[in-house]
């Protein structure tokens, strides 16, 4: 046996595909999901994603998705830690921890739904945990509760998501419209600069929902009565559980306008009705919204998602922040959560660029 800990370059390509089909056999199509978040970097200059070798045959990994994120009014360069994992075989070895130390030593790092085992790695390794990721749903009548329980209990969907959904160019409603948008300008500010908030430039969205899954995701940008903007939200159709869902896979806007989160919820409503889906699921990681998607109707369910990081807050409330769910501003786009929600996303073709 002879270990190494090393960065991730092109060369490694082939045997990293093989490692992650061997490691994932219950994901949809693991080697294209590895191109397409080795991806995430584009033309950027980052930190690599780090690979653990065996005599040249990769055992572990960690890989690392580059992003800014808004914090104290300063934007900041960091990393998005997932698929976290070595050879079951090699779990006594150390390489776990090495993969991590070297990964925090070399970045901010961010890191969200975790593993038990994971999670005390992260914790022994003096992280810190800043909230959640919870996800709540909407359903729209008590029939959907039989396909759910098919579902869970026969592994068996009674239904499949239709073939072509329809995305309306405008949705309005109470004082707000939504434009559909088939290309992405980005944004160069916080939604809510006293958070810590995921930046969404143009790259970004262009990588996480247009570049691979042209077509898949629905992107609406929010305007109010005086033009301007308000946020946006990106949905997408999935069967979850069994039943067929409209997935809000990332949204933004300014949480101190509780009417913005109401008519958001209204438009995915509309948006469900439409298309003829079952229910709503989306993703809350601060209270204010956990209150406001209670209040229309959202229930929570599953597991949070569980959020750590290694960054100094340096900030005396943030402590009193965290325990009350007002300090990070985060969202299942955050995670690989939602890439393995079920199979549609993955049905259709990928992009067959390179990456490097």
């Amino acid at each position: 046996m002879k270990l190494s800990t090393v960065n991730y370059g092109k060369a490694y390509l082939a045997r990293l595909k093989d490692f992650n089909v061997q490691l994932y056999k219950d994901r949809p199509v693991p080697d294209q999901q590895l191109l397409f978040k080795l991806d995430c970097a584009g033309d950027k200059q980052v930190q690599p994603s780090i690979i653990s070798l065996d005599e040249g045959r990769v055992v572990g990994q960690i890989i690392l998705l580059p992003i800014d994120f808004y914090w104290n009014n300063e934007i900041q360069k960091a990393v998005f830690a997932c698929d976290y994992v070595v050879q079951p075989e090699y779990l006594n070895t150390g390489l776990g921890v090495r993969l991590l130390t070297k990964t925090i030593k070399e970045n901010i790092h961010f890191g969200m739904g975790l593993s038990p085992i994971s999670k005390k790695l992260h914790l022994a390794l003096k992280e810190k945990m800043i909230g959640s990721v919870d996800k709540y749903l909407y359903i729209k009548s008590s029939f959907a509760y039989f396909h759910i329980a098919c579902m869970t209990f026969l592994k068996f969907s009674l239904v499949k998501v239709p073939a072509k959904q329809d995305w309306p160019a405008e949705i309005t409603d109470i004082g707000f419209g939504a434009l559909r948008k088939d290309s992405f300008n980005g944004y160069d500010r916080a939604f809510n600069p006293g958070l810590i908030e995921f930046a969404r430039d143009k790259q970004f969205l262009n990588w996480r929902f247009n570049k691979w899954f042209k077509g898949k995701y629905a992107f609406y940008e929010i305007a109010d009565s005086k033009g301007e903007v308000a946020g946006y939200f990106v949905a997408r159709a999935e069967n979850w559980r069994g039943i067929n869902v409209l997935v809000i896979a990332d949204y933004r806007y300014n949480i101190k306008r509780d009417d913005v989160m109401d008519f958001i919820c209204l438009a995915a409503k509309k948006l469900m009705k439409h298309n003829g889906l079952m229910g709503i699921l989306m993703g809350s990681s601060l209270s204010v919204i956990d209150q406001k998607l209670l209040e229309n109707s959202f229930k929570k369910v599953g597991v949070p998602s569980e959020i750590v990081t290694n960054l100094k807050l340096g900030d005396p409330d943030a402590e009193e922040r965290n325990s009350n769910r007002n300090l990070i501003f985060a969202n299942i786009a955050d995670s690989d959560f939602e890439f393995n929600l079920g199979v549609n996303l993955w049905q259709l073709p990928v992009s067959k660029n390179s990456v490097t």
